[in-house]
Parts: C-alpha cells; sequence; structure tokens
C-alpha cells in the first residue's frame, strides 16, 4: 500500500521567503503569487528567461503543485509571463501592463539598545503582519528598517535619508518627535504616517481609540448585569495607551455608579500569562468580582485556564471580556470572547491610503484619524450567578457592532486640544479627568 503522503511543516520558504500556514485571507496560491511578483521585481529573471518549472518548485519548497499552479496561471493572466508549450515558462514583462506599480514603502521599527532586538509587544507585532499582509493588494512592496534610540529618526521620511532611493513612502511603528510642519509636503520629504498612539508628537497619526474601545466594552460587561468588575491592564503597552484603556473603563463604570477597582488594574501589571498559579493568587484576592475586562492580548486564554483549574466556570462564575483573540481555546471554534476587534487590516489599509493621498496632492491634509473598536459578542459573557440579564440603568442601551463595522474619527487639527496630563502610575484620575466629570 502506497504510504500518505505527509502534510508540510511550516512555515516553508519559497526564495528564502516564508510562507505561512494557509488561514484566512492569506491562501498558499497569494501567498506563492506575491513572492513570484516580487522575485521579478527584484531581478532575478530577465525578460525571456525561463522560470523553475512547477515540479521543481514544488520539490525544494514541500508545496504540493496545486497552488503553485495556479500561481503561474494567475501571473500568465496578469501578463508577466509566456507559457511555450512544452519548454515551460518565461519572463515577459517585470511591469506589465495594467498591474499597478510596486513602489516601495518603509516600515519602521524600533531596536532595543540594551539586547540588540527588536522592541516588539503583541501590538506592534499585529501592526506589522497586517501590514505585511495589505501591502500586495495596494501594489506595494516593503522595505523594514529598525532604529536604536540614538539613530537620526528625524531623517526618516527624508528623500535619501535613511530609506533606499526606490521607498516612495514611510510607516513608522514606533513614535517620535514629528511635528511642527506645514501643510505642504516639502521636495525633500516623502509621504510619511504613524500608526500607533495617538498623540501630538508624532503627526500623522493612525491609531485606535482605545478609551472609546474600552469604555464600550466595560459598558457591554455592565449590561449583561455586572457591578463587581476587575480591568487587567497591559504592562506591554506604552503609558500612553495603558492610560487611556483605563481611562475609558473608568469612565464607564463612572456613568454606571460604580467604582473603578484602581489597586487590581495596578497590581495585574505584574502578572505572567505562563504563571498560572499566580493568576489564580490574583483571582483568589479579588474573588468577588464577577467579571474581568483583560486589555492585555496575550492574558486572556491564561486567565480562561487558570480560573477553570480552580473550578470556576466561563461564563457562569466568571465573565471575561478582552481585546484581540476570538477563540477561548484554540481547539475548541464553537466558544468565543466577547471581545473588542481594532481591525488591524482596515487601519493597515488606511495607512497606504494616506501616503497614496500625500503623493499625489503633496499636501498634509489629514493629522489624526481615530478608528473605533468593533465589540464582538462572544460566549465568554454572560449574566452574574442569580442575576437576571438586564442593563445597567445609568449606561444605556448600547448597539453593538459586528466585525465588518468600521467607524472612523479624524481630526484635522490637533493644536485645538488641550494636551492631556500624563498618566500617574497608580491609575489615579488625572485632574483634567476630574474636571470633564
Amino acid at each position: 500500500m502506497a504510504s500518505r503522503k505527509e502534510r508540510p511543516q511550516y512555515p516553508l520558504r519559497l526564495f528564502d521567503r516564508l510562507i505561512i500556514k494557509p488561514g484566512g485571507k492569506r491562501s498558499l496560491v497569494s501567498q506563492v503569487h506575491e513572492i513570484l511578483v516580487e522575485e521579478i521585481r527584484a531581478g532575478r529573471w530577465r525578460a525571456g528567461e525561463r522560470l523553475p518549472g512547477v515540479t521543481t518548485l514544488s520539490e525544494q519548497t514541500g508545496l504540493s503543485r496545486s497552488p503553485l499552479q495556479r500561481a503561474f496561471e494567475r501571473l500568465r493572466e496578469e501578463g508577466y509571463l509566456r507559457q511555450a508549450k512544452g519548454a515551460g515558462s518565461f519572463l515577459l514583462s517585470t511591469r506589465p501592463d495594467g498591474v499597478a506599480s510596486f513602489d516601495t514603502v518603509g516600515v519602521a521599527l524600533s531596536l532595543d539598545n540594551d539586547a540588540d532586538r527588536w522592541q516588539s509587544d503583541h501590538r506592534v507585532a499585529g501592526r506589522l503582519l497586517a501590514i505585511t499582509e495589505v501591502a500586495p493588494r495596494h501594489g506595494r512592496l516593503l522595505e523594514i528598517r529598525y532604529l536604536r534610540a540614538g539613530d537620526d529618526w528625524a531623517s526618516l521620511d527624508r528623500v535619501g535619508g535613511l530609506f533606499g532611493a526606490n521607498v516612495k513612502g514611510v510607516i513608522s511603528l514606533h513614535p517620535f518627535h514629528h511635528c511642527g510642519f506645514g501643510p505642504e509636503l516639502e521636495s525633500d520629504r516623502l509621504p510619511f504616517v504613524h500608526w500607533g498612539v495617538a498623540s501630538s508628537d508624532c503627526l500623522p497619526v493612525i491609531a485606535a481609540d482605545d478609551e472609546n474601545g474600552f469604555y464600550r466594552l466595560t459598558r457591554r460587561v455592565i449590561e449583561a448585569g455586572h457591578r463587581r468588575i476587575v480591568f487587567l491592564a497591559d504592562p506591554d503597552a506604552l503609558e500612553r495607551e495603558r492610560e487611556d484603556c483605563f481611562r475609558g473603563h473608568r469612565r464607564a463604570m463612572r456613568e454606571a455608579r460604580l467604582d473603578a477597582d484602581c489597586a487590581a488594574a495596578e497590581e495585574s501589571l505584574a502578572l505572567e500569562p505562563e504563571d498560572l498559579a499566580g493568576i489564580q493568587r490574583f483571582l483568589v484576592r479579588h474573588g468577588r468580582a464577577t467579571a474581568i475586562v483583560c486589555a492585555r492580548y496575550s492574558l486572556s486564554r491564561a486567565i480562561v485556564a487558570a480560573a477553570e483549574l480552580m473550578g470556576l466556570r466561563v461564563p457562569e462564575d466568571l465573565s471575561i471580556a478582552v481585546v484581540g483573540h476570538a477563540l477561548m481555546r484554540r481547539s475548541d471554534p464553537s466558544r468565543r470572547f466577547c471581545r473588542l476587534d481594532f481591525q488591524r487590516e482596515c487601519m493597515a489599509s488606511l495607512c497606504f491610503d494616506l501616503l497614496e493621498q500625500q503623493a499625489r496632492t503633496r499636501k498634509r491634509e489629514l493629522s489624526r484619524l481615530l478608528l473605533n473598536a468593533a465589540v464582538c459578542e462572544g460566549e465568554s459573557l454572560g449574566p452574574p450567578r442569580g442575576a437576571a440579564p438586564k442593563a445597567a440603568e445609568a449606561a444605556g442601551p448600547l448597539r453593538l457592532a459586528t466585525d465588518r463595522d468600521c467607524h472612523c474619527s479624524s481630526d484635522r487639527d490637533t493644536r485645538s486640544r488641550r494636551p492631556r496630563k500624563a498618566a500617574l502610575p497608580d491609575f489615579q484620575i488625572p485632574a483634567e479627568d476630574a474636571d470633564r466629570s
């Protein structure tokens, strides 16, 4: 009996480029197609040169012939290749008519000075992944640079500065002082956008509206009937992001005439996903809580595991609302978190749209763009034990967004806004917030 062919072990490599396990919009065909186009653009083959055959590439990569064959067919339809019967596929053109120009966009990341490694939290890693997935749809290649704190960040978007001559725009995933420019894009400057923290120091910026997102998520938990709610802060987030998340949670609690547990939020900064015993001790100390709002992407599934080890059922004994993860367990697609979804692919696409707008108009018409998150229902949220699932009277009705909803709010003149005071380390209410309340 012939042995069944083994499944490929991802990630695979094609011309030293990674192919990850297919999922969602990242099919094998699309990944192979993108890699082949990038290699054609990079000059791996000259016009008229024969490309490796499907069988050869299948043996080299471990992929089956089908996705490779379909990717070659797409390249022929787009005008990159021509098929010679019995002879293989030959490069016809590196820039066929009707195919968008593959200009290169630079992406800037911060490098840790001490450890000589990339400074990354789950937010930055997620943004970089979204950019790499969206770039081919906008006809863009990427050039990634890692910079230290002492490098010349001011030259990041200067023509002929830190990026190569082929780079036509820059996305920075790390905030730095980039403001004070006029509305006109200077001749020596590239189109630029920062994706990250909504501050007035690095403009223009595209950012998630963390405060509004966690305000709406906390209201959803309150509407389910919960009154004793603990907020888990994210130590990996920048201080400004952490402050905004807790401010939104606190505002929803105060509107419902409830107290936000500042001490528990500060204590949660020491929790680690691998330390289930530490999480269990935290849950014991705050045993009166009937619900948790978790702002830390990597902690959500660990909370479920720790609670179940203690005999707590989710959501019957403890409800959990999170940011990020959809599935409560990777092995069980039927049980999902009630969660915030900041729709990173939408935000990545807006980054490219803003760069294209600046390149076309040579103007900085937008300084700040905030995206609201979708509040997605899930099985991790239910009424507290012995309580009727009714909404909090003070909170009022809340319209839930779906996964496809994407709402934007823009601020064209950030200088007219009053600057926020820095977050206090113990999550006390800044004076400005007290005035607004």
